[in-house]
């Protein structure tokens, strides 16, 4: 979103930019420079707004029901020292508009740990290969996850013992998510080893969807992993350079992105993907 688009959507949103000096009181122009500040002065329901910059912040847990939008992937939330822990959402909670670069030494830089978690035309890397998934479940099967129009650029690996250590998603133990929907993301594996991109739950009555998606750089047989009976919804999606097989009306070949490898996940005018989804 523009910043004109902020102001207009979110005329009381508190903003953040960690580049601030001087005085703070939240406003465009008189922004917190600390996520933390940010977030203990906003009001439950209300929306933190982050300015464009990279923003190296220990960031906090996130205890109230917001949204976090920024002004594009420009506007970057940068998690780099080493053994802070994630961010912890105990409620429900937006992100949208921005980007979240996970640098620490944490397996993942999201513990989900209760309510509704939405990721809206966000962009998530890692710079360090990471032990398991980039967001975590940690809620015993109540935190439903919908992610769309997400880029996920990732470099994942995990021990080999569970598949469920997906590169984007992990879920053992206590660490199980309820629904998860992934529509029109582009999940991309370019460092590690993931025995699996998505990594489920294990709630039998749960419903995992993968939909117009795009998986690259996987040479495994479980992109998509669920440890039960639960349903898993696998459809027009693109899988280049995958093991994967299956699905309803999935296309198995090279998506030819511009550049992955430099972080271009748009598509060539010859791309197999193109007009290749579905509405429904």
């Amino acid at each position: 979103m523009t910043i004109s688009e902020i102001q207009s959507t979110y005329p009381n949103a508190v903003w953040f930019d960690s580049a601030h000096t001087g005085t703070e009181s939240g406003t465009f122009s008189e922004p917190y420079n600390t996520f933390t500040e940010a977030h203990t002065n906003v009001s439950d329901g209300g929306v933190i707004a982050v300015k464009s910059g990279t923003h190296t912040d220990n960031l906090c847990s996130i205890t109230k029901n917001i949204t976090v939008v920024g002004t594009g992937h420009d506007a970057i939330l940068n998690k780099t020292a080493t053994g802070v822990q994630p961010w912890n959402p105990s409620t429900g909670i937006t992100f949208k508009d921005l980007a979240i670069v996970e640098n620490g030494s944490f397996s993942h830089s999201f513990r989900l740990h209760a309510g509704d978690i939405v990721f809206e035309s966000c962009k998530f890397s890692n710079t360090n290969v990471a032990l398991h998934g980039f967001i975590g479940g940690y809620n015993n099967g109540t935190a439903n996850l919908n992610c769309n129009e997400c880029i996920f650029d990732l470099k994942t690996t995990n021990d080999g013992s569970y598949p469920e250590q997906g590169a984007v998603l992990y879920a053992y133990v206590y660490g199980y998510f309820a629904n998860t929907t992934f529509t029109s993301c582009s999940i991309n594996l370019n460092g590690g080893t993931a025995t699996s991109f998505l990594g489920y739950g294990k709630n039998s009555t749960d419903t995992h969807t993968a939909k117009n998606c795009i998986f690259k750089g996987f040479t495994g047989s479980e992109t998509l992993h669920s440890t039960t009976a639960g349903t898993v919804v696998d459809t027009h999606n693109c899988y280049g350079n995958t093991g994967h097989s299956g699905g309803t009306n999935n296309i198995f070949a090279d998506p030819l992105f511009v550049d992955s490898a430099n972080g271009d996940f748009r598509l060539r005018p010859s791309s197999p993907c193109i007009n290749a989804g579905t509405a429904s």
